[in-house]
């Protein structure tokens, strides 16, 4: 069947809801979830308090390049003082998020003072003014100086104590700005002569920031043994976090050095970036176990560390230090113990230890175990412990391990049988059946799961429990399914409208139940869940009541109770379904007049994602076509042209864009794709517009071009994905191509009835999800993101050998299927995960490089295996011949990037890395610009602030939302609630150099320390 150009806009476009007329609207519904104020606040006055200075802070960031460098670090320091004399507040300085932060707040951390850091043309200045006043406390021309002065003349020792040390602080951090390594030394020295326990963690953070960055070995070894030397004499514990020395110094001083750490050290160690010093660390410390001061449970972490925690174990019997570090040890221990047949040791240890619950299974090291073959035996002795023990938090694990290991119908009738045992509660119980319903629905016996989920649903009626949260701390997700949940998602992808009929009463009941915060939180994320796939049924008034439901059942959040708040996830769902059915006015009442967006303005808000089973929308899009269909197309146009200028993946806004400017839309097409090389959707919407304008040989460039960057489009959503190939197709047709018109078609086909696999997949019906995918490899057989989901789930069926022939066909795709910014579909992500498919990649990826060593693809893929095999000294020449073939090949870049978390790379490199990165990606859409990996710094703010130059501005202000901002004013006229707030909805964003070079300063690890000694530290003296 031939699919024309409208067709395939169609499937972008919304269809309105039929049942629109029973809807109650969103006036009704605010109503009813709220008694918030409607009326306009007034700003209350700003004062020379918190408010006041983050007002000014933004005022000097915005005129600092322009002020003349003396100028800009005399009001910098102003800054700093100004800080230092108001309340402490740790929680201002613990919640405060830029981008998210209320101005009108009372709350402040010393991050926003470090974020307007003036430009390097400052710095000299900053530093010789520093330098005076750590010598000169008469210095009457300053005012951090005079109050130095005063305290000394009142005799006030702490607070003169405390002026010395944020000098001291304030010099180190000047110093490092102007790469005076003498002086830095210096002031290392005068700050590790300060008495105080609480300097100890700030120095280490300071000093490792430093020194993570340097190739003088030397240097760093001498800092290190310097900081050694003051915790053994020292009084306090002084923990020391150690770069990779084996690269920097050698084996020879790294052992002496590691000898010395370990044997006198009264701190923990941490080893950062350097695979092979942690092993030998590792080995070390089982050798002088018994000369270890104190335990260090965190070099444990490793399979092969069995030896190690014993002795450890034995040595420090009875003491309960670094216990998070201990429970991670104690999961690579237990797993330890399987892999080396001692499973009677394995089963005691979690009979003594099961009060430790799900801590004592760690994720990565279950993964650790599968990649190295061990599936088959931790699938037995979960079998064995959860026969004894049936409330052991391990039937996650056992479930897919089971499948794995084709132990299936063994892992039912355990699961059955401890279901049905005497003595559990009801929570207990569900948790047992929940599995167990998983399993049946991987198995397509929908029937028996049928059973097990109205069980688990008459069980929760009577499940008198509340949700035990003893350090109120929530979680927003949980691993247990609800059943009604459940149940309504399984009807919904069978088409059992009576399934989903009856799942939907049963959250319902749920949500009417009495229950605490954390209950209430949870039900209100059901129903969220739960309206989504209303919308998706097309049954909008019940989802309009069920996110009303969700509104009332939102917890109050307050500082004892801190979690995500459902509000915002609930309003912009509304968003959705309204303006899924054609009601523009309601959309725009529920953005002025609800209050609890937690955001003043559509700007702060505008890129959070809705994901409702299918596709991912955007909130500014809701807002953009309501503004539109109200005859506000000028607002309308700057909202769609925000999202396209922060998402340029997102289809919508282009079909907004060409709605509102027609075949004008070109040059702003051209504009986007200047602006972001490795985003091909302008290339797409500028071909269709080419097409239709009958420019084909122009049109079909532009599509052949868009494939090139990311050719199987992996990122876009379900309905989305391959609309390049749906242009070409009609392309090729018109110039008389019918055949390769017809292949593209078949791609196109394939993926619809791919993603249609994946929504029985989401269902937990792996294995008809299975048959689908195979089924969709009839329409085109040479989908790598196909192949490759088909052979994890045979994978988790426990089918090893139908996996392989996937594997086998996938990776024989990749190096065509890869753009210089692949992006791995749904169900892609873990392609090299197992032995198995290493093997099978290993084989095919080298006898391509033998044949193609010219195509950059195929040694990026040779490296990206080396990292998952954890081989990451033998990856780095492959991405280098990435990159030398492909010099723009951004993901290989990244990836280089990646490695010096695992090795030791020269500081240059890694500069080198980050600046190619940035200037090849300066708004960071597809990578994240890692600061800590520069050592030039004023070439680095250079850099950041030529990205910025080129980087579209998002604006301070698109539609102010009335309600919320009222909300949030009258919040943050009580002290601490700040916290309380922010945009919490579904963020894609990455990090990027958006907010100026200060922002991405402030996250390197020396500002970091600095931050948080004066928060932390000086800031509560």
């Amino acid at each position: 069947m031939k699919a024309s150009l409208a067709a395939i806009i169609g499937f972008l476009s919304f269809g309105y809801d039929a049942f629109s007329q029973d809807y109650v609207g969103a006036e009704a519904v605010l109503k009813k979830a709220t008694a918030s104020s409607e009326k306009a606040g007034t700003s209350a006055p700003i004062s020379d308090t918190p408010v006041k200075l983050k007002h000014d802070l933004k005022e000097f960031q915005n005129k600092a390049k322009t002020l003349p460098p003396a100028q800009a670090a005399k009001e910098w320091l102003q800054f700093v003082d100004r800080f230092l004399i108001l309340p402490a507040d740790r929680d201002a300085a613990s919640f405060y998020m830029p981008e998210d932060g209320d101005p009108d707040s009372n709350q402040i951390g010393f991050r926003q003072v470090a974020e307007a850091l003036p430009p390097p043309p400052s710095w000299e200045v900053l530093t010789r003014a520093l330098e005076s006043r750590a010598a000169n406390k008469n210095d009457a021309s300053n005012n951090g100086v005079l109050t130095a002065a005063a305290n000394w003349l009142m005799g006030n020792d702490s607070a003169l104590k405390r002026d010395a040390e944020k000098n001291a602080v304030l010099k180190a951090m000047a110093h490092w700005l102007v790469g005076n390594g003498s002086a830095l030394k210096k002031d290392i020295d005068e700050l590790d002569g300060l008495p105080k326990e609480q300097t100890s963690s700030y120095l280490d953070e300071l000093q490792w920031g430093i020194m993570q960055n340097s190739d003088d070995g030397e240097a760093t070894l001498a800092a290190l043994q310097q900081r050694l030397q003051k915790g053994v004499k020292g009084e306090f514990a002084i923990g020391l976090q150690i770069p990779d020395l084996i690269s920097l110094v050698g084996d020879e001083k790294a052992t002496a050095f590691l000898r010395d750490a370990l044997r006198n050290g009264k701190g923990r160690l941490s080893i950062k970036g350097g695979v092979a010093t942690e092993k030998l660390a590792r080995k070390l410390a089982l050798e002088m176990v018994n000369e270890l001061k104190v335990p260090q449970w965190g070099l444990a972490n490793s399979l092969d560390s069995v030896a190690l925690y014993e002795a450890m174990a034995k040595r420090f019997a009875g003491t309960d230090r670094d216990r998070y570090e201990r429970s991670r040890a104690q999961s690579y221990y237990l797993l330890g113990l399987i892999a080396g047949r001692r499973t009677p040791e394995a089963a005691a240890f979690v009979a003594n230890h099961a009060s430790a619950g799900a801590t004592l299974v760690n994720g990565g090291a279950v993964a650790a175990m599968e990649r190295a073959g061990y599936t088959v035996e931790l699938a037995d002795f979960f079998h064995d412990v959860l026969e004894k023990n049936p409330d052991l938090p391990f039937w996650h694990e056992y479930v897919a391990l089971a499948a794995k290991a084709l132990e299936t119908d063994k892992m039912l009738a355990l699961a059955e049988a401890s279901a049905a045992r005497q003595g559990l509660t009801p929570r207990q119980r569900r948790s047992i059946l929940d599995q167990l319903h998983r399993a049946y629905l991987a198995a397509d016996n929908v029937d028996k799961a049928l059973e097990i989920i109205r069980q688990e649903i008459a069980l929760e009626k009577s499940d008198t429990e509340t949700t035990k949260d003893p350090e109120g701390v929530f979680s927003s997700s949980e691993e247990e399914d609800d059943p009604g949940l459940a149940l309504a998602r399984m009807g919904e992808v069978l088409g059992r409208i009576d399934w989903v009929d009856e799942g939907i009463r049963a959250v319902r009941e749920a949500n009417a139940r009495p229950g605490n915060a954390r209950d209430r939180e949870k039900r209100a994320r059901n129903l969220n869940s739960l309206a989504g796939e209303l919308i998706e049924l097309k049954r909008g008034p019940e989802a309009e009541q069920v996110l009303t439901e969700a509104l009332l059942a939102a917890p109050v959040r307050t500082r004892e109770n801190f979690f995500t708040p459902t509000e915002p996830r609930t309003l912009a769902l509304l968003l959705n379904l309204y303006h899924r059915a054609g009601r523009p006015d309601d959309v725009f009442t529920l953005l002025t007049r609800a209050p609890k967006w937690h955001a003043r303005d559509l700007a702060k808000i505008f890129s959070k994602s809705v994901w409702n089973g299918r596709d991912k929308d955007y909130v500014g899009f809701f807002a953009a076509e309501a503004l539109l269909q109200k005859g506000r197309a000028a607002e309308a146009a700057k909202i769609i042209n925000t999202l396209l200028d922060q998402h340029g993946e997102y289809d919508p806004a282009y079909e907004y864009l060409i709605k509102l400017e027609g075949a004008n839309a070109v040059s702003r097409l051209d504009q986007l794709f200047s602006h972001d090389q490795f985003e091909e959707r302008p290339l797409i919407w500028k071909a269709k517009l080419l097409f239709e304008a009958g420019k084909l040989e122009e049109a079909e460039k532009c599509a052949r071009q868009a494939i090139a960057i990311d050719p199987s489009d992996g990122e876009q959503g379900p309905g989305r994905r391959m609309l390049v190939y749906s242009v070409l197709a009609d392309i090729r047709e018109k110039r008389g191509d019918a055949k390769e018109a017809e292949t593209f078609r078949g791609a196109v086909t394939a993926i619809r009835h791919s993603e249609e696999a994946d929504r029985f997949y989401g269902a937990g019906l792996l294995k008809r999800a299975v048959g689908m995918y195979k089924e969709s490899l009839s329409h085109f057989t040479d989908a790598y993101c196909i192949q490759s989901r088909l052979a994890l789930r045979l994978a988790e069926l426990g089918d090893g050998a139908g996996a392989d022939e996937h594997y086998r066909r996938a990776y024989e795709l990749m190096p065509d299927s890869f753009g210089r910014v692949e992006s791995h579909c749904f169900g892609c992500e873990r392609a090299f995960d197992g032995k198995r498919a290493q093997s099978i990649a290993e084989r095919v990826f080298t006898e391509v490089a033998a044949k193609r060593p010219e195509k950059p693809q195929v040694h990026y893929l040779l490296g990206y295996l080396r990292m998952a095999e954890e081989r990451y000294a033998e990856a780095l020449p492959e991405f280098k011949e990435a990159v030398k073939l492909d010099p723009e090949y951004l993901n290989a870049w990244k990836k280089l990037g990646e490695l010096s978390e695992k090795i030791h790379l020269p500081a240059k490199d890694r500069e080198a890395t980050q600046w190619t990165t940035l200037r090849l990606d300066p708004a960071g859409h597809h990578s994240s610009f890692r600061i800590n990996d520069v050592i030039d710094l004023r070439a680095t703010w250079k850099a950041l602030d030529a990205a910025e130059s080129v980087t579209a501005k998002a604006p301070e202000t698109l539609l102010p939302l009335t309600a919320s901002s009222n909300e949030m004013r009258k919040a943050g006229q009580t002290k601490g609630s700040e916290s309380m707030y922010g945009s919490f909805i579904d963020d894609d964003s990455t990090g990027n150099p958006r907010l100026g070079a200060g922002h991405v300063f402030a996250q390197h690890q020396v500002l970091e320390a600095v931050i948080h000694w004066f928060d932390y530290g000086l800031r509560s003296k």
